[in-house]
């Protein structure tokens, strides 16, 4: 970091501590999923937001915390997520999609602090405050919750219907005839639905170059929910409608390969870095490699694996850049 960017730091820490309301641990309560977190460090309240030490926060929402003295740079992961947040610095970023809070994290007393509300809402909980009992209160997002529940009465009706059948067998007489379901072909799907998916990606793949991800118009929302839709329109049978569902996941998983390998390529302390650009432009090759595999599959099946295949090519591509090192 520079010594521009280190004054703006400190000017922005001594303003925010000249205006901040102090407040001791004891008078503002901290509840997460229910149960009451003590604090090594009272947390303070700037400007109505709630501040706690970082590490408080970040773990206590079952994230892992990583500092940067040098840049003064936060990472938080939990789950395949990531979150990037810079002392004095308003934009942050979550999976890579550059976000921006109204106030960033600061350093008091040589303690690091950051928003509850902007950390616990990057892992997906709620956040509310009680500004007259002085309580803050953090739990994981009704959806989440909805969906774990979900999950939970899918499993049950399965095992009961695994029981049911496992009893039915049972009592019949074992039988030696077996039966194999013919594979979907993807030669079966409309030929001309298929030349226009592959064109309309191709051409949206040969758009980007290593640094213009989000400038790229092909990638922008409005042309990419265009290109769905048309296709939507030319499905004939059901099977075609299947191999659109696959397309459209290739698609949004080719953009989000090329912005998360992009966020790589971009970072000013990596600009000029031989080592980096090469791992960026050898993660683009595989990344053309995928979509041009894709389109040589026979089947639905292998259609799937490709795509299940590039979703741990981005997570990996995550973990291996040397940016989350």
């Amino acid at each position: 970091m520079n010594t521009k960017k280190y004054l703006s730091c400190f000017l922005l820490t001594l303003l925010f501590c000249s205006f901040a309301c102090l407040c001791s641990a004891k008078d503002i309560k901290l509840i997460i999923d229910g149960h009451e977190l003590e604090t090594d460090t009272p947390p303070v309240i700037m400007y109505d937001r709630v501040m706690l030490p970082v590490r408080t926060i970040f773990e206590g929402v079952g994230a892992e915390l990583a500092w940067n003295s040098e840049t003064k740079t936060l990472i938080g992961t939990k789950d395949g997520h990531v979150v990037v947040m810079t002392v004095g610095e308003r934009e942050y970023t979550i999976d890579g999609d550059e976000e921006e809070m109204s106030i960033p994290p600061v350093i008091l007393e040589g303690r690091t602090f950051a928003s509850a509300r902007y950390v616990a809402e990057a892992f997906g909980y709620e956040v509310e405050w009680d500004k007259d009992e002085l309580v803050v209160e953090i739990n994981p997002a009704a959806e989440e919750k909805t969906e774990e529940k979900t999950e939970e009465k899918t499993e049950k009706k399965a095992e009961e219907k695994t029981e049911e059948k496992t009893e039915e067998k049972t009592e019949k007489e074992p039988s030696t005839e077996t039966t194999t379901k013919a594979p979907d072909l993807v030669s079966s799907v409309d030929s001309s639905l298929r030349s226009r998916i592959k064109d309309d990606l191709k051409i949206a793949l040969k758009g980007y170059t290593l640094g213009i991800a989000e400038n790229n118009n092909r990638f922008k929302i409005a042309t990419v929910n265009k290109y769905k839709k048309d296709w939507d329109n030319a499905a004939k049978s059901s099977l075609d409608k299947t191999y659109i569902s696959y397309s459209k996941t290739l698609y949004d998983r080719m953009i989000n390969i090329a912005k998360r390998i992009d966020y790589v390529y971009t970072r000013s302390k990596y600009i000029g870095v031989v080592e980096i650009a090469d791992a960026c432009r050898a993660n683009k090759a595989l990344l053309l490699e995928y979509v041009d595999k894709f389109f040589k599959c026979e089947t639905m099946d292998e259609c799937k694996n490709v795509l299940s295949e590039m979703q741990t090519f981005y997570a990996d591509i995550k973990t291996n850049y040397p940016e989350y090192n």
